[in-house]
């Protein structure tokens, strides 16, 4: 006997399952296709589901994997899964930098000739290519002064990528999802002197893509707001004078690894943009084991151990309440400088996704359970 299910049901019940999940049910019904394909429901499942991985890309094999971590550390191997980005084919790039991720869109850098920059989606494995400048041959690209970022700026719904090289003293070039288009934003802010010696992509958190530079052995967090598209600094803890890596998020929190030479220190600023809410914590010392890829990646939800990079072919995990690791080793990981990790959320948001979608093309029963959706307010 069939059961009519509720339309809020169905709502309330996909949008906390799995990703995965939820693209196998797009191939049942057309109904279920295009409401799981929906710009709407994409963003509701974003708010109701935490699951997060980590991409790394492995030189010697010259691909992407997807590490669950979490599985990982409960069971003592590394869980890591092959994507199909980059496609195979004869002009395959040797690298792919991992330059930052937002709502489980990751933008990557693959090089050298042909240049190519992506935004890639591995839980649903979509890719969007974003076009060329239009005076590329204006910037020279090296890994030692250009910089890029990626994020959401949620009042005008669009996704941008942000780049700028230091020899250009106060120019930004901002590429609008939404527009699919460049524009060159000028700037008073001087960024001719910054110099970061990891070379990664930016950190997005609060409207905001965040990179810790050096200016004249001055440590700097800095930040380009993605609506007012200019920079501003933010305060880091008084008496930074050491090497710092690059700056990274754990449980919604700026953090950065202060190095010294009695060993490192983790700075969490519990408060956004409020220099007296860091705080620090002791990590070992560096005599005792030296990263290769020093920075605070994530939390584990099992019990809030973090993982701090990889060394050679293992992830790293350190326990601040006893200074303990924990290692896991795999061929299928690797750590290649400048080319580290980052973390990303899985997510239906497609990088090919329209922000001025219509309900034009879904029957009723679809555009229903959408309407519950904007009921919900979601």
């Amino acid at each position: 006997m069939a059961i009519d299910v509720p339309p809020e049901i169905i709502v309330d019940i996909f949008s906390k399952l799995p990703v995965k999940s939820l693209c196998r049910f797009k191939c049942l019904s057309k109904a279920w296709l295009l409401l799981i394909s929906n710009t709407k429901f994409a963003k509701m499942h974003l708010s109701r589901t935490n699951t997060q991985k980590f991409l790394n890309y492995h030189s010697s094999s010259r691909s992407l994997y997807s590490v669950d971590y979490e599985t990982s550390y409960q069971e003592d191997e590394v869980v890591a899964v092959k994507l199909g980005f980059p496609k195979k084919n004869k002009r395959r790039s040797r690298w792919v930098s991992i330059y930052g991720s937002c709502n489980g869109l990751i933008l990557l850098r693959c090089q050298p000739k042909p240049y190519a920059t992506y935004i890639y989606n591995p839980s649903i494995n979509e890719y969007r290519q974003i076009p060329d400048e239009d005076d590329p041959g204006n910037l020279t690209i090296t890994h030692y002064n250009c910089f890029y970022g990626f994020g959401y700026a949620q009042p005008v719904d669009d996704y941008k990528v942000v780049k700028f090289c230091t020899r250009e003293k106060n120019t930004v070039r901002v590429f609008s999802l939404r527009n699919n288009s460049w524009k060159r934003v000028e700037l008073e802010y001087d960024i001719s002197k910054f110099y970061d010696t990891d070379n990664r992509g930016g950190i997005f958190l609060n409207g905001a893509i965040h990179w810790i530079f050096y200016d004249e052995g001055e440590s700097k967090l800095v930040a380009f707001d993605l609506m007012e598209e200019n920079f501003k600094t933010l305060p880091l803890p008084e008496g930074i004078t050491s090497m710092c890596s690059s700056v990274g998020i754990l449980g919604g929190c700026l953090v950065f690894i202060e190095r010294r030479r009695w060993g490192n220190y983790l700075w969490i600023m519990k408060e956004y943009n409020v220099i007296d809410s860091w705080e620090a914590i002791s990590m070992m010392d560096e005599d005792n084991y030296q990263f290769e890829c020093l920075q605070a990646l994530c939390y584990l939800k099992i019990n809030s151990e973090i993982m701090v990079g990889l060394e050679n072919e293992k992830l790293v995990f350190y326990n601040p309440r006893d200074e303990t690791l924990k290692e896991l080793a795999s061929r299928k990981i690797s750590y290649n400088f400048p080319y580290c990790p980052d973390v990303y959320q899985e997510s239906l948001v497609s990088p090919n996704y329209n922000a001025n979608s219509t309900d034009e093309g879904i029957n009723g029963y679809s555009l229903f359970i959408l309407h519950k959706i904007e009921e919900l307010k979601i």
